[in-house]
């Protein structure tokens, strides 16, 4: 009877590694779930030995499998994942926008705007703020809020002082 189990256990195995690679976490859960259940009595575990799948992903594949209303293109439940920055912290998006603000580049009347702070000094500033953000959030976020982060050409910074300085003689003398 030993020899047996050890035999399905180590087909299961093979087959497992065959399949593996293909599945995501869904197919890999029905997969197991299969095999157990044509298995019968102690199949969830003898495919536990077999592929190291845990036994709860084992039983939630079978009440996948048994459900009568399966959502088959899905791989997690709807609403499944991590939540949005934006939406978890309501204050990142105003503090962002202060930090950026000052070093907003473009012309008003058009809709690019671009920064010339780099995303990893306005995460570092917003860290200190008590944010926790990546550089790589800080740049989907100022996507997201319709900023670029290079300008249409290269200037250097004297070209800056000197479009600032044009920029704000102009509205002296309006």
């Amino acid at each position: 009877m030993e020899k047996l189990r050890r035999q399905i256990i180590e087909g299961i195995s093979e087959k497992y590694k065959e399949v593996s690679k293909y599945l995501n976490e869904k197919g890999r859960r029905i997969w197991a779930a299969t095999e157990a259940a044509n298995i019968g009595w102690g199949g969830i575990t003898i495919v536990f030995e077999g592929t190291g799948i845990d036994h709860k992903t084992i039983r939630k594949g079978i009440a996948e499998l048994n459900a009568e209303n399966r959502e088959i293109n899905r791989v997690r439940k709807k609403g499944g994942g991590r939540k949005k920055l934006k939406d978890v912290d309501k204050e990142l998006l105003k503090d962002l926008d202060y930090f950026v603000d000052p070093n907003t580049r473009g012309d008003p009347e058009s809709p690019l705007r671009w920064t010339s702070k780099s995303t990893y000094k306005l995460a570092e500033a917003l860290r200190k703020k008590g944010h926790k953000i990546s550089q790589r959030s800080v740049y989907n976020l100022l996507i997201f809020l319709g900023y670029t982060l290079q300008s249409n050409k290269k200037i250097r910074r004297e070209q800056i002082i000197l479009i600032e300085i044009n920029n704000s003689s102009t509205l002296i003398s309006e």
